[in-house]
């Protein structure tokens, strides 16, 4: 009695144990493995693993009316894909129709579902149309026909996004509420019913409406397309059937094949061709006044130049005709000084020459006769710069004599400088007009000098050798340097690195058109902290001749 009574919960223990799904009713019923993924509601697992959603009450009932078992069999939509296409599951869930997937796997015909495609973005960022998302990073479902046809229309519109592939809509979602990416593509179903979950925004960009199918491995299960077919095509004729029953379960509305009326697809047809219309027009606009706004900078800058070569050449005039008038002054007060500095060191001549050399006053007559002739050299160097402007000939001259004329005259600065003076045997003379090579050597001396005002280490380097059709002269000193970007424009007129009563930036320009006059180039190589070189390329052989 006992017995008999226990043997209805053993029963029951197992049917608890073991659920119905996955039981065979007989060794002759089929087991049918159904690919699912969470696509919430269509399909997908809830929190404690049981497959839930549209799909999984469709199939269920299908699998009742003709005798199958389901054994339903998870995974991320990518691994579905793999699995439908490899056999390894008998029929899949919720996919749409492509030309590619076609090769791999056969369809359904009757419609289960429509949907479209979505965009989502952050709650903080304003995205009005599709030329917004230019730039950004969007995720989207790995191999998801949503992200393949938002790729696709991004394409048309040539807009450079990044896609980031995940493996669920959750995760798309997850992206984007946290900030990874800025957009998120999913259907419009999945959306609604993750939405108030992230924080998140639906957008008004909306695309690609499709139908959701049933698919099976190409080639087999042909059986199980049929019934689907079958079942569904009758559901549709009956309004109060389990096919239009469960969508309002999960959808709280009833629709004819679609959660979506069909004035609503008409209308979004319409809006769509409207809006892509409108985004063209927008585009060639926009290139318009790209292409007007280029041209009206380019005119300008041009404007700009122009203004400030103008300025720049008043600038040289007034400053040239302030030298002129320095060259003028300069030899009146040469002239006006040389006659007493002769009488005067005439006198001294003789002074000593009337003195016997171990009086005292000997020494300080000798004395007195070197500073006499120092300035008498001050005032021809003096007489000798004034003319550096007139007409001269070329004649052939020394490089390593002129530069030691220019020492001559900045002497008076060279007090604590080591200057090393090198000057190769096989150097010739070359053809120059002397007072303008004189000049050139005395800038890059004068800016040697300006260079290593507050250094320490105090050196100026002269070398000139002969460099096959050329002399070449370097002037290198241990001075501050100057920057990189800098380098190229030192030679340019009134540009200077000094301050701005220290210089005038025309130096080292004039310099450079004196050199080429000649047929020669003139170049700067420096590194702030290392000091500058300058080297100077004169021909041997000069091809500028005064007419």
């Amino acid at each position: 009695m006992f017995r008999r009574g226990l043997v209805p919960f053993v029963v029951l223990f197992f049917i608890l144990l073991f659920p119905v799904e996955r039981l065979h009713a007989s060794p002759n019923r089929a087991t049918i493995r159904v690919g699912i993924f969470q696509n919430r509601p269509i399909v997908y697992q809830d929190s404690q693993g049981v497959p839930q959603g549209l799909y999984v009450d469709l199939v269920g009932e299908i699998a009742k009316l003709e005798g199958w078992d389901i054994e339903f069999v998870p995974g991320t939509w990518a691994n579905c894909l793999e699995r439908v296409k490899a056999g390894e599951i008998d029929l899949l869930t919720s996919i749409a129709y492509t030309k590619e997937r076609d090769r791999q796997m056969d369809y359904s015909r009757e419609n289960v579902l429509t949907m479209w495609g979505q965009v989502y973005v952050r709650s903080n960022l304003e995205i009005e149309t599709i030329l917004d998302l230019n730039g950004r990073k969007i995720a989207i479902l790995k191999d998801g026909i949503n992200g393949i046809n938002f790729m696709a229309l991004c394409k048309k519109f040539n807009l450079d996004c990044k896609f980031v592939a995940v493996d669920s809509y959750t995760k798309v979602f997850e992206l984007v509420a946290s900030g990874t990416t800025d957009a998120g593509v999913s259907n419009n179903i999945h959306g609604y019913a993750l939405e108030k979950d992230f924080k998140i925004q639906r957008s008004p960009i909306l695309f690609n409406p499709f139908s959701l199918l049933f698919a099976v491995p190409e080639g087999m299960h042909h059986n199980l397309l049929s019934a689907i077919d079958k079942h569904l095509a009758e559901w549709k004729q009956n309004r109060t059937s389990f096919y239009y029953t469960t969508l309002d379960r999960w959808f709280g509305v009833r629709s004819r094949e679609t959660i979506l009326p069909q004035w609503v697809i008409i209308l979004l047809g319409i809006t769509g061709g409207i809006t892509i219309l409108a985004f063209g027009w927008m585009r060639v606009l926009k290139l318009q006044v790209k292409t007007r706004t280029r041209e009206l900078q380019a005119s300008n800058e041009q404007l700009q130049r122009e203004t400030t070569e103008r300025k720049q050449a008043q600038a040289q005039l007034i400053q040239l005709e302030k030298m002129k008038a320095l060259d003028t002054l300069s030899a009146g007060i040469a002239h006006e000084l040389n006659n007493p500095l002769m009488g005067m060191l005439n006198f001294v001549q003789y002074c000593i020459k009337n003195t016997s050399s171990d009086d005292r006053k000997y020494e300080v007559l000798k004395d007195t006769e070197d500073a006499t002739q120092r300035c008498i050299d001050i005032v021809r160097n003096l007489l000798a710069f004034s003319r550096m402007g007139d007409k001269e000939s070329y004649e052939k001259q020394s490089c390593g004599v002129l530069i030691d004329q220019a020492l001559k005259l900045i002497s008076y600065r060279t007090e604590g400088v080591l200057i090393e003076h090198c000057i190769s045997e096989d150097t010739p003379e070359i053809p120059m007009k002397a007072n303008g090579i004189r000049q050139v050597f005395l800038n890059l001396l004068t800016n040697a000098l300006d260079a290593m005002e507050n250094e320490e280490k105090k050196e100026i380097r002269i070398t000139e050798r002969r460099e096959g059709e050329y002399v070449r002269i370097t002037i290198a000193d241990s001075g501050c340097g100057i920057p990189a970007e800098d380098t190229g424009k030192v030679l340019d007129p009134f540009f200077t690195t000094k301050g701005p009563t220290k210089g005038t930036g025309l130096g080292l320009s004039v310099s450079r058109t004196i050199v080429e006059e000649h047929g020669g180039m003139i170049r700067c190589e420096s590194e702030p902290g290392e000091g500058s070189e300058f080297t100077i390329l004169l021909p041997i052989e000069s091809e500028a001749r005064d007419e």
